[in-house]
């Protein structure tokens, strides 16, 4: 449309390819309404929802959820993703009318370049591209010292080989928390979408989505089914929750058979 041009000029010259492809990802499968009557109103200072084996109420108010899948799944057909993606979001907010209009009154009154809108784009984009975050995790794969370095500060570990944790719109801590044979750990941003996404690129679209927002930290088992990773009883799930200033990675369980694999043939692992 014509906002969008007016941050891309370059879309509208003629020499652009007819053949020009854009790619969009559908997560599968989408989340189902939930049935389940489980709640929690336990409250700890030290963790405000425990998933151990048995009920679906959660442990840590944190954000991190891997990237990397531990566990066996399987898909639904895409016809039927998209279909449950539709219903389920319902009728589409105006958020897109209240950004332009935020945006033109900030470019008519100086405070704000289009260019710079385009710049913080195409580095959000680019975040996903470059693979920061896998890195992290292959490298804390290969090397046990570092793994401890990052569990601990992650953003002075990240600084070692150059990556900044810090988003690029706003300054923000990072936190990462490991996957073990005993803990599985989910993100979720309850408020709105806060995402690691100078690590990992532009948030999915179901990370935004209101029923995963609420779902996770009331039945995260199940949700995590419904992705398609099933986390035995015997495992507990903690769930962390985002917020505007701090942010969360998990590190995944490296795979089995692994062994031998250079740095980057785990970071194509990572995803």
């Amino acid at each position: 449309d014509d906002f969008v041009r007016d941050i891309w000029p370059e879309q509208t010259d003629s020499s652009t390819s007819s053949d020009d492809v854009v790619e969009a990802e559908v997560y599968a499968p989408w989340l189902e309404p939930s049935n389940s009557a489980v709640g929690c109103d336990k409250y700890e200072e030290s963790a405000l929802f425990d998933h151990g084996s048995g009920s679906d109420c959660i442990d840590d108010h944190h954000h991190g959820h891997s990237h990397a899948h531990d566990d066996a799944h399987s898909h639904a057909p895409r016809p039927l993703v998209e279909t449950r993606a539709a219903e389920a979001e319902g009728r589409p907010s105006p958020g897109k009318e209240l950004f332009q209009a935020l945006i033109k009154i900030l470019t008519e009154k100086g405070l704000v370049e289009l260019s710079e809108v385009r710049q913080m784009a195409e580095r959000l984009v680019m975040a996903g591209q470059d693979l920061n975050g896998a890195t992290l995790v292959a490298k804390a794969w290969l090397d046990d010292a570092f793994k401890e370095r990052l569990l601990r500060d992650a953003g002075s570990a990240a600084a070692e080989v150059s990556i900044a944790t810090s988003n690029p719109n706003a300054p923000t801590v990072l936190t990462v928390h490991e996957n073990t044979p005993r803990v599985h750990n989910l993100v979720v941003c309850t408020l709105c979408s806060c995402y690691p996404s100078g690590l990992l690129g532009i948030a999915p679209s179901w990370y935004k989505a209101r029923e995963y927002r609420a779902r996770a930290v009331r039945e995260p088992r199940e949700v995590l089914h419904e992705f398609g990773t099933n986390i035995p009883e015997s495992k507990r799930i903690r769930v962390h929750d985002s917020t505007a200033d701090h942010r969360y990675l998990v590190l995944p369980e490296r795979p089995e058979g692994t062994e031998g694999y250079t740095e980057d043939a785990l970071k194509s692992l990572v995803t």
